[in-house]
């Protein structure tokens, strides 16, 4: 486990403002030959965006929707993309090798996919949340506890920086007996916008809301 948020931690190029959804970054390989080094570079950039983008929405809609990413245009996706940047990079005279970390606008895509009618919400009983935290092994000691919940099925990390954790909780039975679990470890869920915010408990704070 801690293998894990080592290798997601050293990721800095995910980035997610608080009470939103995080921008997904995903990493590439292209390797393009045409006429001239240059010519390789330009087509292997279209192809990075391509595939970055493809790779996203895979985890946000249906096969209509795929249908849909698939039919846009070398020049209509840079408007879903939020940064790029070469990792690694090879050329000669007609061809280029380049790995690239894409960041997708992650609220650009929902907006687009829910316009079109093909945008997946996630089921009842599983929601994503943002914590943020002081240090690494308070967000540690949190899941641990939270993975002990007897209604939690499962608790999976989305996305981390340095001071933020996004995760997916999948639970079952009612939310109210979630929140009477978070508030035996001093813990309670806000929501903003379309995510949760993990937070401390008030102390004379009701999770009934009564």
């Amino acid at each position: 486990m801690l293998f894990r948020v080592a290798i997601i931690v050293l990721s800095l190029l995910f980035s997610f403002p608080a009470y939103s959804l995080q921008d997904y970054s995903s990493v590439v390989h292209v390797d393009i030959s045409d006429e001239s080094a240059a010519v390789a570079k330009e087509k292997a950039f279209a192809q990075a965006n391509r595939q970055a983008l493809v790779e996203v929405a895979q985890k946000m809609t249906n096969e209509a929707g795929m249908e849909i990413i698939n039919a846009l245009t070398d020049e209509q996706i840079p408007y879903f993309i939020k940064a790029a940047t070469v990792i690694d990079e090879k050329s000669s005279n007609v061809r280029y090798i380049a790995t690239f970390n894409i960041t997708i606008q992650n609220d650009v895509l929902r907006q687009y996919l829910t316009e079109k009618g093909v945008m997946e919400t996630l089921p009842e009983n599983i929601f994503d949340a943002l914590y943020i935290f002081p240090k690494l092994s308070d967000w540690l000691n949190i899941e641990k506890k939270i993975k002990t919940f007897e209604n939690v099925n499962n608790i999976e990390m989305v996305a981390m920086t340095l001071k933020k954790v996004q995760f997916r909780i999948d639970y079952s039975g009612e939310f109210n007996s979630l929140l009477q679990d978070l508030a035996k470890i001093n813990m309670t869920l806000i929501q903003k916008g379309n995510i949760y915010l993990l937070t401390n408990a008030q102390p004379t704070e009701n999770v009934n809301g009564e």
